[in-house]
């Protein structure tokens, strides 16, 4: 039993097969603590603490996992899929997730996502479909046969809430669907800084290759195209620098594509698009400009490489970095 935990616990073969490695842990627990107490009879002291926090652990999330949860949407596009939802009792910040289950698909599985955005009170996830048999294949192929069709469990808000009232400067490093967080963060800090509400200036770096993502995510640029220049280059920078208007020297969103059809897709938006690769340590020091590295936060999430680029962007500056991932 010990040997198979090993074995089940190798990164490789915990990612692969995380259901297997979790509830092999579950099991082992049960076969090792009866053995555990029957030689040393005291030992239930030990084990009591820990099993207070898990059962009020697990009593807490059948609660939350039990209220109404309406699904409003559910699209299929690509390998993506949108779903939104309404939660009444979900309270979430910016940059926090939820773990999602689909009755239909699983009654044990529960898997992590991040909330995007919500909009009164509807919540929306954007979710990669890995394909084939996977959880997000079957949910990709569940969508397109049933549209929104189906049970939908959410436990949660999970995470760490993040303060941005310490900075005056946040830049978002996103690769592909670790758009999905950054997106969360870079609406609220908009939207704050519109209401006059003394939000730190943000600035999005988006890396994305899929067409159907960046038609999903339009809505971040859907304000007005003013505020955008999409992967500028030499001459771009040359204006934008001597440009009368701070704001337009550092746009708030700028869009790295490299792949065709998704220049296409953006294209169609008229935002203007030049095909490249996000070289966040070229990009991160641009945005961060003259600011005071110690009131700026670097936040990541996307790619290994992408994340270790900004990481060591941020280190260099001497600025503050923080990185969002699910490595299961």
């Amino acid at each position: 039993m010990l040997v198979a935990v090993g074995v089940f616990a190798l990164d490789p073969v915990r990612r692969r097969f995380f259901e297997l490695f979790y509830y092999l842990h579950v099991l082992s627990f049960y076969m090792i603590a009866p053995a555990v107490l029957w030689h040393a009879a005291a030992a239930w002291e030990y084990f009591l603490p820990g099993l207070t926090v898990w059962f009020a652990d697990r009593l807490l999330r059948m609660h939350r996992s039990t209220s109404r949860v309406e699904v409003v949407s559910a699209v299929a596009s690509g390998s993506f899929v949108e779903l939104s939802f309404r939660h009444a009792a979900l309270r979430a910040a910016p940059g926090q997730y939820v773990f999602v289950n689909i009755p239909e698909l699983s009654l044990l599985q529960w898997h992590p996502f991040s909330l995007s955005g919500a909009c009164e009170g509807c919540h929306t996830l954007y979710i990669k479909s890995a394909g084939g048999k996977s959880w997000t294949g079957r949910l990709a192929k569940l969508v397109g046969e049933c549209g929104r069709s189906f049970s939908l469990g959410v436990d949660g808000p999970c995470g760490r809430v993040q303060e941005f009232d310490d900075y005056s400067v946040v830049v978002l490093v996103a690769g592909g669907i670790g758009v999905t967080p950054c997106a969360a963060i870079y609406s609220h800090l908009r939207r704050q800084r519109a209401e006059g509400g003394g939000a730190p200036a943000v600035t999005l770096l988006w890396s994305v290759r899929d067409a159907a993502l960046v038609s999903m995510m339009s809505y971040l640029w859907s304000d007005g195209k003013e505020d955008f220049l999409v992967n500028a280059g030499p001459l771009e920078r040359e204006v934008a620098a001597c440009s009368v208007s701070p704001a337009a020297a550092v746009p708030a969103l700028r869009l790295f594509v490299t792949g065709g059809a998704a220049c296409g897709s953006v294209s169609q938006t008229e935002v203007a698009v030049t095909a490249g690769r996000l070289d966040a340590a070229a990009e991160v020091p641009f945005v961060v400009g003259d600011a005071d590295p110690r009131s700026v936060l670097v936040f990541a999430c996307g790619p290994a490489g992408l994340v270790r680029s900004a990481r060591d962007a941020a280190l260099a500056l001497g600025a503050n970095f923080r990185e969002e991932s699910f490595n299961l």
